[in-house]
């Protein structure tokens, strides 16, 4: 509420709709009628909870003319904090949703006509001239893609930095657009010569404190 409200107060007026979110992080950063914030974390969090309703405003990842890409309203999603996003005057993301699902509708009920050459003349298509049960023609449909996985192998000395990469190239271009990706971290190590009780202890107590579901020493 006291971004909406700050948004409205200093961006929001004489007909803008939209602002660049990196502009009001910054802003907060160097004018003291702004609020202070500790981190991007903490406006990251901020926006993630108002997307999350359709009260306060929207956001998207950047836009391509007319077009929002990444559209958020109504629904939290990953969101970045860069030169291309923005925040979205409340009206607007009303409409642009509205937009949305009356193309969404569309694309739902309206049938699809095979086009064929100008110069061909357009076949007889009987969809009941098969018999039930023959086989004997392959129809091959287009199957939708709804899944996605991948893994990789990181090295212990590079894996800060190689993560980085892996969020800004690969996890990003999920979460911008609203889609939901889970992540697993699985760490593997191992000792010769095993693993004193000093390590071990402050190992699990590092764990717990960072909330994994699992962290176990075994012979």
């Amino acid at each position: 509420m006291h971004l909406k409200r700050i948004l409205e107060e200093f961006y929001f007026k004489d007909g803008i709709t939209e602002v660049s979110a990196l502009t009001v992080y910054q802003n907060c950063c160097h004018y003291l009628y702004l609020p202070r914030l500790l981190n991007d974390s903490v406006f990251k969090a901020a926006i993630n909870q108002a997307i999350g309703s359709k009260d306060y405003f929207g956001f998207a990842a950047g836009k391509d003319g007319d077009q929002y890409l990444g559209f958020l309203y109504g629904k939290s999603g990953m969101i970045s904090i860069d030169s291309e996003a923005m925040l979205i005057e409340q009206s607007l993301a009303d409409s642009w949703l509205r937009e949305l699902d009356k193309l969404s509708s569309d694309d739902i009920e309206k049938p699809i006509k095979p086009e064929f050459p100008s110069d061909q003349p357009v076949p007889d298509i009987n969809i009941h001239s098969e018999p039930p049960g023959d086989t004997s023609t392959n129809h091959t449909l287009s199957v939708p893609k709804r899944q996605f996985y991948a893994t990789r192998e990181l090295s212990a000395l590079t894996a800060k930095a190689d993560f980085t990469d892996i969020y800004d190239e690969v996890i990003e271009q999920f979460a911008s657009r609203g889609i939901e990706v889970r992540i697993t971290l699985e760490i593997e190590s191992t000792h010769p010569a095993g693993f004193d009780e000093s390590l071990q202890r402050t190992i699990k107590e590092n764990c717990s404190v960072l909330k994994f579901s699992t962290a176990e020493f075994e012979e």
